[in-house]
């Protein structure tokens, strides 16, 4: 499946967000939603951290709580996801901070490609298309009336 959705970051605040238990591929996407969009500072137990565009820091217990995981899961599927490439972490004192490599990858720059675009060009176009037609026949309608104010409607169109 080729393409992409935008995901919006409320959709944390959805009823169902949170109702279970988390699996790795919700998690995966908790990440994307939780990663910096920019540099950002942070000050967490009164310690400055600095992040990056593509960066999270959130304790593993704070992970685990809201994944509903314990800790030595979310270490686990940390190092998953490092051994794949997906992202790197490092453990400091105060928090874990997780980046996730590929970052741009993740990120609209407004354009959509490939089939989807072409699909929505498409539908654009048919919808186009129909709108000329029913304002045309709206138009050749207006133009056939008798003089008595009464349409003559052409034998097609109902």
């Amino acid at each position: 499946m080729a393409g992409y959705i935008k995901l919006h970051r409320q959709i944390t605040e959805n009823e169902f967000y949170f109702s279970e238990r988390f699996t790795k591929t919700q998690a995966w996407i908790d990440l994307l939603l939780l990663a910096s969009f920019k540099s950002n500072t942070l000050f967490i137990r009164g310690n400055q951290v600095n992040t990056k565009a593509g960066e999270l820091c959130y304790s593993q217990l704070t992970l685990a709580k809201r994944w509903k995981w314990n800790e030595k899961t979310v270490n686990k599927f940390l190092k998953l996801l490092e051994n794949r490439k997906m992202i790197t972490y490092r453990i400091t004192n105060v928090t874990t901070i997780i980046t996730i490599l590929n970052w741009n990858e993740y990120q609209s720059n407004g354009e959509q490609n490939g089939e989807q675009k072409e699909n929505r060009t498409e539908t654009n176009k048919k919808v186009k298309n129909v709108k000329e037609n029913i304002n045309a026949n709206k138009i050749f309608l207006i133009n056939k009336t008798n003089n008595n104010g009464t349409e003559k409607r052409p034998a097609n169109i109902v």
